[in-house]
């Protein structure tokens, strides 16, 4: 069995936050699906699908939260991989978001920062200046 892509959803009360990922990572907007229960916005790049779904209901708030999003156990934050930090950095406050953190040089080459979206989602946001995103460890045993 190969997974053969991974696919990230998110929740929120309102289009706001569509928009917002579309426009800070200049993300593509992919034929949204209609259901019973809402509507979900896709939006992506090449293999990269973010999904935002917006309930025909509002759904209840979010926890706060909290300072550092390793704090508490769980789904806490993903990860998109950019070829402009910068860009990311300068979009984001102006859409709405916040930095929690750098711009920073992770280790060299490799350039990173982490943001919160408009409903107080942790973003990690990745560059890899020689362009390779992928490090593979194989274990089998």
């Amino acid at each position: 069995m190969t997974v053969q892509r991974a696919e990230v959803g998110l929740v929120s009360s309102s289009d706001d936050l569509v928009s917002f990922y579309r426009d800070v990572f200049e993300l593509n907007v992919l034929e949204p699906r209609d259901l019973p229960t809402g509507k979900v916005h896709r939006l992506g790049i090449g293999d990269a699908i973010l999904k935002v779904m917006v309930p025909a209901t509002r759904p209840a708030p979010a926890p706060a939260p909290s300072d550092q999003f390793w704090d508490t156990a769980g789904m806490r934050y993903f990860s998109l991989w950019v070829d402009d930090l910068d860009a990311v950095a300068h979009r984001c406050p102006n859409l709405g978001g916040t930095i929690s953190l750098g711009p920073l040089e992770l280790r060299p080459g490799v350039r990173t920062m982490v943001i919160r979206d408009l409903d107080g989602n942790t973003v990690e946001v990745m560059e890899d200046l020689d362009g390779n995103t992928v490090e593979v460890m194989e274990d089998r045993s």
